[in-house]
């Protein structure tokens, strides 16, 4: 026994246990099943009668794709009025008011700024909920024809708005938007900046704890 290493001795152990365990279990498998079903078991191939036929059930098929672009669209002029009925069936099923219906307040203004090249104005308004919305106008001094703009929302934070515009605050050493807007007003553009619920200028007061 000396001339082999305890390693190989080790693996012929494991070997030994690992074939004996699976004679174990084959014999109680085909004592089981007996060696006839055994057999079939193993050798039987994939056959489309073993299988039901699977049936759509009839819940599903009623009405389905009753606002399909392929059933409702067949000529060009036939775009726009299913384009139609499908937002008004979205906004139906999901309760979402249509524009007639939703109340508009008027925005008010709270300053106004001057820029280099560009007039900052703060507005509020008021949501649906009669929260109150903040946001900003940042209007080039030279107004072109066309002159093209940009709505940004601002990322998440206490920072809000005021990051984007470059405006100082309280959380002025967190500003990580580097005041994008007031860059892209720089370059000629018509910038709007709103408040985000709950950031920025609209922070919920939780109170203490």
């Amino acid at each position: 026994m000396n001339d082999f290493p305890s390693e190989f001795i080790f693996l012929i152990i494991i070997g030994v246990v690992s074939i004996s365990i699976n004679i174990a279990i084959f014999s109680l498998y085909f004592r089981k099943r007996g060696l006839r079903e055994s057999y079939e078991r193993v050798t039987k191939t994939n056959k489309t009668e073993d299988y039901k036929k699977f049936e759509i059930p009839a819940l599903y098929k009623k009405d389905s794709l009753q606002l399909s672009f392929d059933k409702h669209v067949k000529q060009k002029q036939d775009f726009d009025k299913w384009k139609q009925t499908v937002i008004s069936k979205f906004q139906e099923i999901h309760e979402i008011p249509t524009l007639s219906s939703i109340r508009t307040f008027p925005a008010e203004k709270i300053f106004t700024k001057k820029h280099e090249n560009y007039v900052l104005t703060k507005y509020s308004t008021k949501a649906q909920d009669g929260d109150i919305i903040f946001f900003y106008e940042l209007l080039p001094h030279k107004i072109k024809e066309n002159n093209p703009a940009l709505f940004i929302v601002p990322g998440s934070g206490n920072q809000g708005a005021r990051d984007v515009i470059d405006v100082p605050s309280e959380f002025s050493k967190y500003y990580y938007q580097q005041g994008i807007g007031h860059k892209i007003a720089n370059e000629g553009y018509i910038v709007y900046v709103i408040e985000n619920r709950g950031w920025g200028e609209r922070t919920i007061d939780a109170g203490t704890l």
